[in-house]
């Protein structure tokens, strides 16, 4: 009984888990001079949490191997307020940012917007988990609340 009620609570954990990627367009310099600046799309890739009190209607609908799951009509919601935060630094040079203080390395820009972006989904009773922001596929710096 333990265990079902264990794999009951871990199905609800990942229920309430969205991943959301975004292409923005950017420019920047990683040394900071105007003359460096170069273009990038950025790919961010976001993993959202629902919290406790967040108005949603539950779905229920039956998995493949008959096990219910839960599915929630808000998704597009979700997005909508993990979008419109990300949609203020497209087509940006973001070494003239001021949150970015001039340092638009990939890192910086990692941890500022994963902070920045926290703090605006919470507001929703939405928390940021994990934020990936990479120039290409080979480059991807993570930030996370775990390890």
């Amino acid at each position: 009984m333990a265990e079902t009620a264990r794999k009951g609570q871990k199905q609800q954990e990942l229920d309430d888990r969205y991943c959301f990627r975004y292409f923005i367009p950017i420019t920047h310099s990683v040394d900071n001079v105007v003359e460096h600046r170069h273009s990038h799309t950025l790919e961010i890739t976001t993993y959202i949490r629902l919290l406790s009190g967040f108005e949603q209607d539950d779905i229920q609908s039956r998995s493949a191997d008959g096990m219910q799951t839960r599915s929630r009509e808000k998704f597009g919601e979700i997005e909508k307020y993990a979008s419109a935060f990300l949609k203020q630094y497209e087509g940006k040079y973001l070494n003239d940012l001021k949150e970015l203080e001039g340092d638009a390395s990939i890192e910086h820009v990692g941890d500022v917007l994963y902070n920045l972006m926290s703090d605006h989904l919470l507001k929703e009773q939405l928390f940021l988990e994990r934020l990936e922001i990479g120039e290409n596929p080979l480059r991807v710096y993570v930030v996370s609340t775990y390890l």
